[in-house]
């Protein structure tokens, strides 16, 4: 605007709309961050210059009671009301007026406007009894995930046509059934199934494409010659899941390990010993521990003696104030095979405090002599705060890992109290280690 209109603009008292001349791009970017469909179609009322802008963003989110969420859905699967496919279509909805009818027609408009992705999330306040839905054919989409909280609705795959660009498929809750729909997915690469239910004794997943799987349920048999990536859920019957091929899987995340009232590693899933006999020797094994003040001391049938072998550990430590050196030493013990080890010790606002008899506490001290690390050459520490326990754990790695050859510590917040004294204090151990290579990094 020039300064003789601008200053017209500011004699007559009329405010300069500077955002309604902004590009086209950048006004899609702020609609899109109002994360509502309604609420960017409402801006249509303020500034003719956003009238219809809505209807190019390419990602829908619609939050609304079951009644309206249908009514939207119906509107842009019109023809020409949409300029072109969404990259997502984000639905989530809850309340009663969630229905079979509803859910179904919500679906086949939301397979007429054919998204890359589509995300659904329905919850109910009470538990429904199940009823069947058949899923329209989406094509074109690359992406599907369901959740159903409350409400278990048992998905079947469409009389005809398949998924022929789906990469992935997420479901948490309801039925479903692997055997019937994964055939008509030739193209699947991650599938993720959790607490999720199945009508018979047990089910199958059978895919040749498959590269990735969360598995978060029981009753399983998994049959994917591809497979590189396994999440598994460590809280149901590990006894009736069955890894039958999966000779090339190089990544495994355990998800639900706990610690009981001693400290001792804890897995509900019975058989969780007897499935790691039949994995191959890993690359990557992962998992988080929480440690916390536990007034239970589990059936002996949940203790874990044993983990998988693996090339690289990397273990996630909430403390909550804790001492955890005992913990991961413990773990260490477990583990055969290490070349490489990650500890990140994740801060937690929760700070418990500990009484002289909690189990964090060192029943003894632990000596190089307790621990035999010998494929042990590379150490990553992350958010290293100087505690006890954290230079106890260093110190002890550096003793019993003779084959060591680089260790790197990054420190915690640089803001806080003592971090240059830290930070000293491990050069000062580093230089008793001549033959490691070491390295302190800043926060």
């Amino acid at each position: 605007m020039s300064p003789r209109r601008s200053a017209d603009v500011a004699r007559r008292g009329v405010v300069e709309d500077r955002i309604s001349s902004l590009p086209i791009e950048l006004l899609l970017q702020i609609l899109l961050r109002l994360r509502c469909a309604r609420a960017a179609a409402r801006t249509g009322l303020v500034s003719r210059h956003w009238r219809g802008l809505w209807a190019l963003l390419p990602e829908i989110h619609l939050r609304d009671l079951p009644d309206s969420v249908k009514a939207s859905l119906i509107k842009l699967s019109r023809p020409g009301v949409v300029e072109a496919p969404p990259d997502v279509l984000h639905v989530e909805t809850s309340g009663k007026g969630i229905t079979n009818k509803l859910v179904v027609s919500c679906l086949r408009h939301a397979a007429l406007l054919a998204p890359k992705e589509l995300k659904l999330t329905l919850t109910v306040p009470q538990i429904r009894p199940t009823t069947c839905i058949e899923l329209p054919c989406f094509d074109r989409t690359e992406s599907i995930e369901l959740t159903q909280c409350g409400i278990n609705f048992e998905l079947k795959p469409p009389q005809a046509g398949n998924f022929d660009k789906l990469k992935r498929l997420a479901l948490t809750g309801g039925y479903f059934n692997a055997t019937e729909m994964l055939p008509r997915c030739p193209s699947l690469r991650r599938l993720e199934v959790v607490r999720t239910y199945n009508r018979g004794s047990s089910q199958t997943i059978d895919s040749a494409t498959l590269l990735e799987l969360v598995l978060d349920t029981t009753n399983v048999k998994v049959i994917a010659p591809n497979l590189e990536k396994l999440s598994l859920g460590c809280t149901l019957h590990l006894e009736k899941t069955k890894l039958e091929d999966v000779a090339k899987l190089r990544e495994l995340t355990l998800l639900g390990l706990q610690l009981d009232r001693l400290g001792r590693l804890v897995c509900f899933g019975l058989g969780a010993e007897d499935l790691w006999n039949k994995l191959p020797h890993l690359h990557l094994l992962r998992f988080k521990l929480t440690l916390g003040q536990l007034h239970y001391e589990f059936d002996p049938r949940f203790l874990m003696r044993t983990l998988p072998k693996t090339s690289i550990l990397m273990l996630q430590l909430s403390t909550s104030g804790h001492e955890f050196a005992g913990t991961v030493l413990r773990v260490l013990k477990m583990v055969e095979g290490i070349e490489e080890l990650t500890i990140l010790m994740e801060l937690s606002e929760l700070q418990e405090t500990c009484s002289p008899e909690c189990y964090c506490r060192p029943s003894r001290t632990w000596t190089s002599e307790d621990l035999s690390l010998l494929h042990l050459k590379k150490v990553e520490l992350k958010d290293f705060t100087g505690a006890n326990s954290a230079t106890s754990v260093l110190e002890l790695l550096l003793a019993s890992a003779r084959a060591l050859e680089k260790m790197n510590v990054t420190l915690c917040n640089k803001d806080s109290p003592g971090y240059e004294g830290h930070k000293q204090q491990l050069i000062n151990i580093f230089n008793q280690y001549p033959t490691v290579e070491c390295e302190v990094l800043d926060a």
